[in-house]
């Protein structure tokens, strides 16, 4: 699914309508669909969206926004035998409602504000697009990273980005990883070195 910010505007409307409603306290987009925010579309199997929740878990999400379904859409379903498991489709789009630790919540807490087709939303800031890139640490954030380096809508503020890796224990260290920090300074060696 390579969807533009416009083609979100349904999904948004359910996402804001469940923090309306108050199961959801704020949410932000990550992953590819914020990245779209900062570059062009890129290639995602899913929409993340990392949230705080008001309900004991995502798979309750599913459960809560039965009754938002409009008449005219396919619904919001659990996506039985599919390899979005931990998703529900909204609009026919796996939607991933992700909650984290400490990293995510400030993500969270520092998301912009922004309008996509109409419809408000947030979207994490760059800096944290990275940082959380770098926590996961898998090809397919590595490959973003790249991405937003080359061609995002704006430069990274790298003193920032510092600040904030350097705050934060990566969720699953390698030795040496007191902080992201050191995961970030690794990946500009390596890049200088290409």
């Amino acid at each position: 699914m390579s969807p533009t910010l416009a083609a979100l505007a349904p999904i948004l409307r359910a996402l804001n309508a469940l923090r309306a409603r108050g199961l959801v306290q704020e949410y932000a987009l990550g992953g590819a669909a914020g990245a779209m925010w900062f570059t062009e579309a890129m290639y995602t199997e899913d929409l993340d969206v990392f949230c705080h929740l008001e309900v004991p878990s995502p798979e309750a999400v599913a459960l809560a926004i039965a009754d938002l379904r409009p008449p005219s859409a396919a619904g919001y379903l659990p996506i039985a035998g599919s390899t979005h498991q931990d998703s529900v489709a909204i609009e026919g789009v796996p939607v991933q409602f992700l909650v984290g630790g400490p990293l995510v919540d400030e993500a969270i807490s520092q998301a912009l504000a922004v309008t996509i087709a109409g419809e408000p939303t947030r979207v994490f800031d760059l800096e944290y697009l990275f940082a959380i890139a770098l926590d996961v640490r898998r090809v397919k954030d590595r490959l973003r990273i790249e991405q937003l380096l080359e061609v995002s809508t704006r430069p990274v503020d790298k003193a920032r980005l510092r600040e904030i890796l350097g705050r934060h224990v990566p969720s699953k260290p390698h030795r040496g990883e007191e902080t992201l920090a050191a995961r970030w300074e690794k990946l500009e060696r390596e890049r200088e070195e290409n």
